[in-house]
């Protein structure tokens, strides 16, 4: 029988019978590994592990399989810049070290750092450094260039009168050094040509110190020294024991 009452407006008919509506498609999971490759990219100090793991998960999102190209991509980009500001950054040191110690050596020829004066040799031409409880600190120089003093002898330091291993007390040792050095820049001196200059030599000295002398130091450092008129260091170029001390200094004591 026929239903004579028309369909309501817009009313879609049922769907005839045995018909199967399609079913909607499961959503594609998202790639865990373009994931990491994001996350690593984005802590700053992962560069390499986000360039691998950004190329991994291209290659899992290709042809639509997963989701998350766009993450990949991303953390391959932001790690591939981090590695080359990273190998920018390692050559920028390099450069800068290479062109410190090319500097120190121009300035400083043939320079090479001294623990302290106990380990001077006769003949080292020096600077000063600073000081502390074991004695000075000093900085080994090329003799061709310039220096502020010259290791002439060392000497064996005595100990208190009847305690040889005593420590003798700084003004003995003042003394010591006094009477050593004195007579060494004089044996250094003889025979040479006295040059009107600029300078004086004279003659200076390093004693052990108290602490020293406990740790075993037993040297005095015997020096030659320049000092203009107003009894300031001079520079010095050469050396007086190799007899090649640049003229322009007096060969007084």
């Amino acid at each position: 029988m026929i239903d004579p009452r028309p369909a309501a407006p817009g009313a879609w008919p049922p769907p005839p019978s045995g018909t199967v509506l399609p079913a909607t498609p499961p959503p594609r999971p998202t790639d865990g590994v373009s994931v990491a490759a994001l996350v690593c990219s984005l802590l700053g100090v992962l560069g390499v592990p986000a360039v691998v793991l950004g190329g991994m998960g291209l290659a899992r999102t290709a042809g639509g399989r997963r989701t998350g190209r766009g993450l990949a991509v991303a953390g391959l980009v932001l790690g591939g810049l981090q590695v080359l500001a990273g190998a920018v950054a390692l050559v920028a040191l390099v450069l800068l070290a290479s062109g410190q110690d090319a500097w120190e050596e121009a300035v400083w020829p043939a320079s090479d750092e001294v623990n302290g004066a106990q380990d001077l040799r006769t003949g080292d031409c020096l600077d000063e450094e600073g000081s502390d409880a074991l004695g000075w600190d000093v900085v080994v120089r090329d003799c061709a260039g310039e220096h502020t003093a010259e290791v002439l002898v060392l000497v064996t330091a005595q100990g208190a009168p009847g305690s040889p291993d005593a420590f003798p007390g700084d003004d003995a040792l003042q003394e010591q050094a006094d009477l050593a050095c004195t007579a060494a820049l004089a044996g250094a001196l003889d025979g040479a040509d006295a040059v009107a200059g600029a300078a004086d030599l004279v003659p200076d000295w390093y004693v052990p110190t108290a602490d020293g002398w406990a740790a075993g130091d037993r040297t005095i450092d015997c020096l030659v020294v320049g000092l203009d008129a107003d009894g300031w260091s001079v520079p010095l170029t050469g050396s007086l024991l190799a007899g090649t001390l640049a003229s322009g200094v007096a060969t007084t004591v």
